[in-house]
């Protein structure tokens, strides 16, 4: 996984339930990647990005968030990762939005 840092994201936060929402995105990002492929994450002052090379293919952005969605069956998750990640960052007024430009990409900022 690469790591760049070009600023210092301060969010207040519990550190628990923050320490469970990067845990959740940074694991969604290598499980759901591709043999072979990359995982990036940008930290700056406004946002964290993590990105992955997984399919080639967008996920379905209307229901990435929900409890139990799975694009797949090839891992053995329980599809809750993403939606306990985007539950937390609600609810500490967070925005967490996905979008697919060649990459998949997971964007963490404040609302």
């Amino acid at each position: 996984m690469d790591l760049k840092v070009t600023g210092d994201l301060e969010l207040t936060m519990d550190t628990g339930l923050a320490r469970i929402l990067l845990t959740n995105l940074v694991k969604n990002a290598i499980v759901h990647n591709v043999p072979g492929g990359t995982v990036t994450a940008h930290v700056n002052a406004a946002q964290l990005t993590i990105r992955n090379t997984g399919a080639e293919l967008p996920l379905d952005d209307a229901r990435i968030f929900n409890r139990f969605h799975k694009e797949t069956t090839s891992t053995g998750g329980t599809g809750l990762g993403l939606a306990i990640a985007k539950a937390i960052a609600d609810m500490h007024g967070l925005q967490l939005s996905y979008v697919f430009e060649t990459v998949h990409i997971m964007r963490l900022r404040s609302a």
